[in-house]
């Protein structure tokens, strides 16, 4: 069983994890992307499997807000590349959800993220965060229950 989690933008955070063993997840791929070389790996993963339904996709929600309007440098990169996963996810039959950045945040603080050894080093925090939605993802949705997510001193 594989996960695709990203973290959608500019520089997008991209991370692929086996999770087949809930006892040793291992992490596949974790960096940092450009938006087209984001959507060009989800295409060429699925597009390459055996069974593309052995991946499921998670991403972070981006949701547009009057303040998204206001700043004149915003740039569309987060819901293009949401729109176009999720028509990639349609086409192979793949399971696809989002979670909001403050869900992820909020359960899986960085100190979390390193007791359950799921970090990446390195980059601008993007593959952190996709990782982190890995994470909440697992727990949420399959039941994973590493004993470091349990809150620290």
């Amino acid at each position: 069983s594989l996960l695709i989690s990203i973290d959608p933008g500019k520089a997008s955070g991209f991370a692929v994890l086996d999770y087949t063993n809930l006892g040793d997840i291992k992490i596949l791929y974790s960096g940092e992307l450009d938006q087209m070389q984001t959507v060009s790996e989800v295409d060429t993963l699925l597009t390459d499997a055996e069974n593309p339904s052995d991946y499921e996709i998670v991403m972070e929600k981006f949701t547009i807000t009057a303040q998204t309007g206001k700043n004149s440098n915003a740039e569309n990169w987060s819901p293009e590349i949401i729109g176009a996963v999720r028509y990639l996810a349609f086409r192979e039959g793949v399971a696809f959800s989002e979670q909001t950045p403050a869900e992820a945040k909020n359960f899986v603080p960085n100190d979390r993220m390193k007791n359950v050894g799921i970090w990446h080093v390195g980059g601008e925090g993007h593959a952190r965060d996709a990782l982190r939605h890995a994470v909440l993802y697992l727990v949420k949705r399959k039941g994973w229950r590493p004993s470091g997510l349990l809150a620290t001193e």
